[in-house]
């Protein structure tokens, strides 16, 4: 049964916002959704998940700013689309190779 998770990452000590994601997503089936609802624009954490977890995934803009974003996040299946583009892979893959810290700040 397909189920759509929200999670609010507002709530959470910063230092903990990113490891939850990535708990959330990787209890993802491919018949799931995950919302992340952020004050701020995720996209760091875009690159983070593409750059540790790869092209596997859908990332779609639900609500963009200025206050709220939510962003729901779903494994690919066969012929989805996403926002990553080869360059997404590329600058994902400098940014864990130069060790940049994805984090939110504490």
């Amino acid at each position: 049964m397909a189920t759509e998770k929200v999670l609010d990452v507002t709530k959470l000590p910063p230092r903990e916002k990113h490891p939850t994601v990535f708990q959330y997503f990787d209890a993802l089936s491919l018949e799931d959704t995950l919302v992340i609802e952020n004050d701020h624009d995720p996209k760091p954490l875009y690159y983070e998940l593409l750059a540790e977890r790869g092209d596997i995934f859908t990332w779609e803009y639900l609500e963009k700013g200025p206050e709220w974003y939510k962003v729901r996040m779903a494994l690919k299946g066969e012929g989805d689309s996403t926002l990553n583009q080869e360059g997404d892979l590329k600058k994902a893959q400098l940014l864990k190779d130069k060790a940049v810290q994805f984090k939110c700040a504490d």
